[in-house]
Order: structure tokens, then C-alpha cells, then sequence
């Protein structure tokens, strides 16, 4: 049931709220914005309060009325930072569940392709462990979210909230859902000399989905998340949509078929299977009982709490793990194609081969070696040849126009690297690598591709 204040009231709260806030980038959390004929207005006044302290917006764009929707995002295009479309799931028997009605197809990819041409990222948050979704499902809908060209693909674990239907005990039995606790990231700290801790329930087993699958998902995700989100592996990930392979598919295969081949690599995923089960507690009871203890609080305060970036930055600044990961890419990458019809790939053979080997040796050249890197000085340039889709692809990223892109150049700048060394410090990079490049990680989450501080920059040659 929808509650609609006055316009007045709305208006007088944006006033308020820009009279007296600091942040210059605003959220309007409402997922059915643009579902009523007023809303049109309310972003046309919005768009002038706005453009007075230049803030910046991010935006939820409702899934009803597809008029209406493009109609607001070309009023409030030109101040946002990201746009966010409203689904939880693109399975139409989850949304079934959840009570929440299909999908129009036409309207994400008008919307899509709208915000795509006035340059605005495009995200789609998922939520992982909704009734009636189960592995095979939760990796359709990566694999749909992909294939749509959204630019940043979350996933987020099913938050059981006191007030909502899914709560309620009639729900749980129906569709035997099973929930954790654990502490919500970020809202925890000692305050007037007494520990605060928010907690959340999550669901992580239901009839159609086993424990064990939704920690797959989870890992599954992680590589979404740096891999896509961040920009890590995007180069790749780009390159095999342009040669007709879905993303969701090659991790997939690196995950399911290919990764136990690397025992470095293989016991790394198993690291993470484990340290995602040991996160839970069976009630908030449990939880708090174990964060009384000065070390467990300790470690939760000053210690890796997310488990993302904690694994990411394990990948990062392990050189041995990486090596490992860098050749589970390239495999798991080229049995893509060999799965194909002989005829096919005898075609395509040479050209795909060389080209995923040049990509994932650019990815492998970008990452930053913090191993290696704390201890030199600002690296030397580095010319890479590129050809034939990934040509193409840098050219995109680079801007590049004229005649052909046929090498690139890896550099690192000066600037970049005075400040990549004071964060070092500052986060005690020698005595704590891990937890030091975890919160880089998350100073840097959301930089583009090429202006990343924990990656070599690109320009063309």
C-alpha cells in the first residue's frame, strides 16, 4: 500500500534537508518513484533545489509506467551519479512469491538504453535468497543482468525485517526458510563508553535453496563484485560479451569445473566457503554473547569485517594465489569455446585464444603487486600490443578515436604514486598488508576502470 504525503510536505523536506545537509550526493530511496503523475513534478522541482548546491543523485527508477519513468530520468539525467532500477529478482516465480508483479522487458531496455546514451551508470540490485529462487535460478538472473548491460550488478542477501510479510511465521514454513545473524557492517562502535552492535537477520537456506548453494552464491557474487563492479576483471568480462559468452557462465566454470585444479586458488574459495558459514549465528542472543568478549569485539571493530573485500585484497597480495587465479581465468575463459561445436571452434579458434591470452595478461599487468610495489619506486611504462574486440574495448574506455588502437601503454603517475604510498602508510601497510589493502579497497570502490589507485593506468599508443 502505497502512503502519498502532501506535495507541500515533500517539497518543505527537500528544502529542509538542503538547508541544513553537508553531503553532496543525495539518495532518493524510494523504489516506485514515478509510479504516480505527480512525480514528474516533484523531479522537476527537485532538479532546481538541486542544481543551486550542484548535488549530485542516485535514484531507484520505478518498473511502472515506462512513459512516465523516461520522462524523469530525462528531467533529472543531467545531476545523476547512478541510476538504480527497482528488481530484486528477473524470475518471474520468485516475483510470484514475493508478490511482486513481472517484469515489463520493454521498459528495462528503454530505460537501460536511455541512461546508457546520456553516459549515466546503470545498477541492478539482486537479492540472494528469495523464496522460490535456487542456485540455477540465482545465476540466471547475473546472467540476465549482464545480458541487459547493466553497469553495476549487487547482490545483496535477503534482510528479514520485523514488519514484513516474509517475517512472519506462516511465510518461514511455507517456503522453510532458515535465517543467520550477524552484525550489520558499519553500524557498531563504542558510544558514552558502551558497545553498540546492530544486528540483521538474514535468510540463508530455503526449500528451493541449500545452505551450501547460497555460500556458492556468495563466492559466486564476490567475483561480480570486484570482478565488475570494481573493474578488475571488466576487460575480460567485456571481451567474452563481445564474443558471445555470458559472464555468468565463464564464473560458472571457474568456480564449479576449474578453480580445485589450482590448490593455492582452490583453497583460498574453500577459505571463504568456511569463513562465509562460521559468519552466522543461529539468534541475536548468540551474537551478542560472543561480541562481549574484548577480542571478538576488537578484531570486529579494527579487524576484516567484510568478507569481499577481505578475500579480494588476500587475491591482491598474494603473488603465488594470484599467479594461480591469473591462469584459472585464462582456462576457464577458453573451455568456454571448446565447449562449442567442433566446427565452430576451429573457426574461431586462433582468434579467441589470442585474444583472451593478451586480455588476461593486461588484467594480470594492471593489477597493482603490492609485494613488489612498496618497496621500488614508480614503475616503468610498459607497451602491450592489442588486437581485433579488445582493441576495440580499450579504444571505448580510452576514448580513443582516429586510426585503429594497436598497442596500449601500462603507467603509473607520479602523483598516484605518492598518495598509493601515504595511504600504505597510513594504514600500516607493514605490519597489516591485508587489512591495509581491504581499506584501500574501500577507498576506492567505484572508481573507473583506468582511474582505480590500485591498478596501472592505460593510455593509447
Amino acid at each position: 500500500k502505497l502512503i502519498v504525503f502532501p506535495l507541500e510536505r515533500v517539497m518543505e523536506e527537500f528544502e529542509y534537508a538542503l538547508d541544513r545537509g553537508q553531503s553532496k550526493v543525495w539518495f532518493i530511496v524510494d523504489a516506485n518513484f514515478g509510479i504516480l503523475e505527480r512525480d514528474l513534478l516533484i523531479a522537476q522541482r527537485l532538479r532546481k533545489l538541486l542544481e543551486k548546491k550542484d548535488i549530485r543523485l542516485v535514484y531507484f527508477a520505478s518498473k511502472g509506467n515506462r512513459e512516465r519513468v523516461l520522462e524523469i530520468a530525462k528531467v533529472l539525467s543531467p545531476m545523476c551519479r547512478t541510476t538504480l532500477i527497482g528488481i530484486q529478482s528477473l524470475d518471474n516465480g520468485v516475483l510470484k512469491a514475493i508478490n511482486r508483479r513481472n517484469i515489463d522487458d520493454d521498459i528495462i531496455k528503454r530505460s537501460i538504453k536511455y541512461f546508457k546514451s546520456e553516459k549515466i551508470p546503470v545498477k541492478i540490485d539482486l537479492i540472494m535468497g528469495l523464496p522460490q529462487a535456487d542456485k540455477e535460478i540465482h545465476i540466471s538472473d547475473f546472467r540476465k543482468a549482464f545480458k541487459y548491460g547493466f553497469d553495476h550488478i549487487e547482490g545483496f542477501a535477503l534482510r528479514l525485517l520485523p514488519s514484513s510479510e516474509i517475517a512472519g511465521s506462516d511465510y518461514r514454513k511455507k517456503y522453510k526458510i532458515e535465517t543467520g545473524f550477524r552484525p550489520v557492517s558499519g553500524l557498531l562502535g563504542v558510544y558514552n563508553g558502551k558497545r553498540i552492535i546492530e544486528f540483521e537477520e538474514n535468510v540463508i537456506s530455503t526449500k528451493k535453496l541449500t545452505v551450501e548453494d547460497y555460500h556458492f552464491i556468495r563466492v559466486f557474487y564476490w567475483m561480480i563484485w570486484f570482478g565488475y563492479n570494481m573493474g578488475f576483471l571488466k576487460v575480460l568480462f567485456d571481451l567474452l560479451m563481445r564474443l558471445g559468452k555470458n559472464p555468468a557462465d565463464f564464473i560458472d566454470e571457474f568456480l564449479s569445473r576449474q578453480a580445485h585444479n589450482f590448490p593455492p586458488l582452490d583453497k583460498m574459495i574453500n577459505n571463504f566457503y568456511k569463513d562465509s558459514k562460521e559468519e552466522w549465528f543461529p539468534s541475536i542472543r548468540t551474537a551478542e554473547e560472543h561480541y562481549k568478549t574484548d577480542e571478538a569485539f576488537e578484531r570486529l571493530i579494527h579487524g576484516q569485517r567484510r568478507l569481499n573485500t577481505k578475500y579480494f585484497a588476500t587475491l591482491i597480495y598474494d603473488n603465488n594465489l594470484r599467479d594461480s587465479f591469473m591462469q584459472c581465468l585464462k582456462l576457464s575463459a577458453i573451455a568456454l569455446f571448446e565447449n562449442d561445436n567442433k566446427k565452430k571452434t576451429s573457426q574461431v579458434k586462433e582468434k579467441v585464444l589470442s585474444q583472451i591470452k593478451i586480455g588476461v595478461e593486461l588484467i594480470d599487468k594492471l593489477w597493482i603487486k603490492f609485494q613488489d610495489f612498496s618497496d621500488k619506486g614508480i614503475p616503468s611504462e610498459e607497451t602491450i600490443k592489442v588486437k581485433g574486440d579488445l582493441a576495440e574495448i580499450l579504444a571505448e574506455a580510452l576514448n580513443f578515436s582516429g586510426k585503429d588502437l594497436r598497442e596500449v601503454v601500462l603507467y603509473y603517475p607520479e602523483k598516484d604514486f605518492e598518495r598509493l604510498k601515504g595511504v600504505m602508510e597510513k594504514f600500516e601497510y607493514k605490519s597489516k598488508p591485508i587489512l591495509a589493502i581491504e581499506k584501500i579497497i574501500l577507498a576506492n570502490y567505484g572508481a573507473h576502470l583506468i582511474d582505480n589507485l590500485m591498478q596501472y593506468k592505460l593510455k593509447a599508443k
